[in-house]
């Protein structure tokens, strides 16, 4: 029986303790980038490349230190299998006779990497030997074997892992080992290489299969706006814009990179152009599969070998139900006051009545007839009761009223203001009757039942006809008006400027025989004065005339407004300017279309200065009115650095002249304050400049720090006591003691980073004591070792 296990790497060489073992891949694997399965085929081989592996090539049982490439492993008293590959014929996996010499047994360059990227290696090991036969005591040797990723120089080992020992099983198992590693930037390939750890003898006898490097990514869910991951429209809601999140579970990357596909089919995939995002928004046309490729940078993205892919979203599209179909338009009852419509629609489907196309109110909800109470036209729509699907457009069915024609107007007539009303009538048929409205529909009823209507103000009024009998109207109410005879407008005399707030007379003109009331407002508001062409103002704003006809007091329609307008003072501003020591500034009045006056006499919209000082500009706007501007010069010099301290950790800058300066320590980044907080150990090039750009002073430190403790837990932060910079002094000494007093390590004249062992066993948590004498100056304390 052939049994297979997954099985993560836990061991990480001494050698290479500050590499953390990763195994498989927490999240979502890509597709292999690379794949070694050896081949199928009858006959063994071919061999390996010398630069592979060093064993020998044998066609048939290897012996120590020698390998075959076949699909079978039926040599010496081993299990006889096949390979390890699923679905293939005939096979071929590694055999491997492991050498008397432990050491590296294969090795090759995998190619076609992409940078800032995570990759899973894998690979399926089988112990050959069966204890069952008793050839070798004990069940052999255990293979164990150690597999390691090194960057391309062959310098820098980028993750390690030992499968420890593996003993032969009666059974034959399979087991997969594997790798987690990341490419930094430029790093497109990688060395693997397989240890073999055990020594040479009986046993220690394997068979490789399936080695495979796979892109590492995080599972990443695409939902809707609801959290689901398909969903399920209706035919009348295309094109329909669908909005999609994805959301990837940080197994694997801290950074996400996205570009969405979609498919018709779900195994042809095509990208979206421009959809990027994390929250997306896709136009759906039809079924649709929507997934998002996922890399850890974006420049991944365009490269299959670099990616990951989420999960599938897929929206299916229900069809339209078939719409109702009328049995027919009814004559509209009047009498009754209805009409019953109906309908015929396929079984299972619900039916309800609408007083609109699209939207509305519904009157009758599942029933194939609606007893309509007015006349008009009504809508049908059915629904699926299975998907919710409506049909589209909605069936017109109309209830058909006999009506009468509207009524004819006798004529509009003028507005008499002495009697302040109008005689309005129209002419309509015998037996028919006229109502009044204030309204072309709805609206009022100002009088039933009568051919004339008194109107009391001017405007239109609406004649409806009713058959008595049945209460039926017209269609059409027809519209009748009355109107006043309107003087025209005043003619303004024109609107009135002044430079500063003084009374002022606003006039207009009208014909004789019409008078002028003047208000605040261009509709209502307060009657300010009547009966005059004239108005004496002494407030800014807009007055508005009215004309009034002398004998019948109608106004005229609307008003004209006339203003007091004050002329637009300049528009100008102080301001405080900086300008550099030796340099020359110009100095703006900004502001155009003015004339100007400067304190020093110049007549110019700008001047070029060199001195400190207070400045003026009188502007002058082609009205006359004037307006100063005040400009404030201040002379900046350059900084000068008067001296850099350290203090603990942090750096203190201190200036010889005052300013406002801006620090920094690489020339780059700049701060406003002259502390610089939690600073390792180290050189550093102090920068200072004046934040209106002038000079900047730069200077060379070295900035020296003992730290306050050390926690040598390998994760690269803190793992030594590390005197940075120490070296560059004329002269030192540096002496670390326990808390009893016993020296445990010391250096002179050197750099110095301590591990926190003696005598290379590890110190335990405790607080150590120091003495460093630099040039003479003597430093004293304690740091604390924290495991």
């Amino acid at each position: 029986m052939k049994f297979i296990k997954l099985i993560l790497l836990i061991y990480v060489l001494g050698t290479f303790s500050s590499f953390a073992q990763l195994g498989f891949c927490t999240g979502s694997s890509g597709d292999p980038i690379f794949v070694e399965d050896f081949g199928t085929g009858t006959t063994n081989g071919p061999p390996l490349s010398s630069s592979v592996t060093t064993y020998n090539y044998i066609s048939g049982a290897p012996n120590g230190g020698a390998y075959t490439i076949s699909n079978s492993t039926d040599y010496h008293a081993w299990h006889e299998t096949g390979d390890h590959t699923p679905n293939d014929t005939n096979g071929k996996c590694l055999i491997v006779n492991g050498d008397f010499v432990p050491g590296i047994f294969y090795e090759t360059t995998i190619t076609g990497l992409c940078e800032f990227t995570t990759y899973e290696f894998s690979a399926w090991i089988l112990n050959l030997v069966n204890p069952s036969t008793t050839v070798c005591a004990n069940g052999g040797i255990p293979i164990n074997v150690t597999f390691q990723i090194w960057d391309s120089t062959n310098t820098n080992i980028l993750a390690t892992g030992d499968t420890g020992d593996i003993n032969s099983q009666t059974d034959i198992v399979w087991d997969q080992y594997g790798l987690v590693f990341q490419t930094e930037a430029g790093q497109t390939s990688v060395i693997l290489k397989m240890i073999n750890n055990a020594p040479g003898g009986c046993g220690n006898d394997l068979a490789i299969d399936d080695i495979a490097f796979k892109a590492c990514g995080d599972t990443t869910v695409v939902t809707d706006t609801l959290g689901n991951t398909e969903a399920t429209i209706c035919n009348s809601s295309i094109p329909y814009d669908l909005d999609l999140n994805a959301t990837p579970d940080y197994a694997v990357y801290t950074t996400h990179a996205f570009q969405w596909q979609a498919s018709i089919d779900g195994v042809n995939w095509t990208d979206i152009p421009g959809v990027t995002g994390q929250n997306v928004t896709v136009a759906v046309d039809g079924p649709k599969y929507f997934r998002t490729k996922v890399a850890e940078a974006s420049i991944n993205l365009a490269n299959d070998q670099c990616i990951t892919y989420s999960e599938v979203f897929y929206i299916d599209i229900n069809p339209d139900p078939e719409a109702a179909i009328s049995e027919g338009n009814v004559a509209f009852n009047c009498d009754t006051g209805e009409a019953l419509l109906s309908v015929t629609a396929e079984n299972g489907l619900i039916v309800n009545w609408y007083d609109a196309a699209t939207d509305g109110s519904l009157l009758e909800e599942n029933s194939l007839s609606y007893n309509a109470t007015t006349a008009g036209t009504f809508y049908v729509e059915t629904v699926d009761p299975v998907t919710g699907c409506v049909s589209v457009p909605r069936t017109e069915v109309s209830a058909l009223g006999s009506i009468p024609d509207a009524p004819l107007s006798d004529g509009d007539i003028t507005f008499n203001c002495y009697d302040d009303l109008a005689l309005l009538s129209v002419s309509v048929p015998n037996g028919v009757q006229v109502n009044w409205y204030d309204s072309e529909t709805g609206g009022t009823l100002l009088l039933a039942n009568s051919l004339t209507y008194e109107a009391i103000q001017e405007g239109t009024y609406y004649a409806e006809a009713v058959f008595p009998d049945t209460g039926c109207t017209s269609d059409m109410r027809t519209p009748v008006s009355t109107s006043m005879i309107y003087p025209e407008l005043p003619l303004s005399d024109g609107d009135v400027y002044v430079c500063e707030e003084a009374t002022a007379e606003l006039s207009v003109t009208v014909p004789v025989g019409v008078t002028v009331n003047w208000y605040d407002s261009e509709t209502g508001g307060t009657l300010l004065m009547e009966n005059s062409t004239s108005l004496q103002v002494s407030e800014l704003g807009t007055y508005y005339a009215v004309a009034v006809f002398e004998d019948t007091g109608c106004p005229s329609q609307g008003s004209v407004p006339v203003s007091l307008h004050l002329f637009e003072t300049p528009d100008v501003w102080d301001e405080t300017l900086y300008f550099c020591e030796g340099d020359y500034i110009m100095l703006h009045a900004e502001i155009m279309d003015v004339s100007y006056m400067w304190s020093t006499g110049q007549t110019t919209e700008a001047i070029n200065v060199n001195e400190a000082g207070i400045y003026t500009v009188e502007v002058t706007s082609p009205e006359g009115c004037k307006a100063t501007k005040t400009i404030t010069l201040i002379e900046v010099g350059p900084p000068v650095i008067q001296n850099v301290v350290s203090n603990g950790a942090s750096i203190i800058v201190t200036m010889q002249n005052d300013g406002d300066y801006l620090y920094s320590l690489d020339g780059e980044d700049y701060q406003s304050s002259n502390v610089f907080t939690n600073v390792p150990g180290g050189y550093y090039t102090i920068h200072v400049k004046e934040i209106n750009g002038c000079e900047e002073a730069v200077m060379e430190y070295l900035h020296f720090m003992i730290p306050k403790f050390m926690t040598p837990n390998f994760d690269g932060k803190n793992d030594r006591f590390d005197l940075v910079g120490i070296e560059s002094f004329s002269s030192s000494e540096v002496y670390v003691f326990d808390r009893y007093g016993k020296l445990l390590v010391s250096s002179k004249n050197t750099s110095f980073a301590w591990d926190g062992t003696y005598n290379d066993a590890l110190m335990p948590t405790s607080d150590y004591w120091y003495f460093i004498k630099i040039e003479g100056q003597v430093f004293q304390g304690h740091f604390t070792l924290k495991r």
